[in-house]
């Protein structure tokens, strides 16, 4: 199996209507500083599985979560 075979076992579904494997526009979105939150959790491990974004140093899907 590899990174993104299992990205989709374990988060089969991204969490907008608005994004897909192919457009993970939800993804990262730069704060301020160094702090980097994502919209959607299936975009931004797709976006690290494919090189396109480093793990950031700060993560807080609670923002977006309500």
């Amino acid at each position: 199996m590899d990174t993104i075979e299992f990205i989709n076992l374990i988060k089969p579904d991204h969490d907008r209507t608005s994004c897909s494997d192919s457009d993970t526009n939800n993804g990262f979105r730069s704060r301020t500083g160094d702090s980097w939150h994502g919209r959607c959790t299936k975009c931004m491990m797709l976006q690290i599985a494919r090189g396109e974004e480093k793990i950031p140093n700060d993560y807080n899907q609670d923002e977006f979560n309500g």
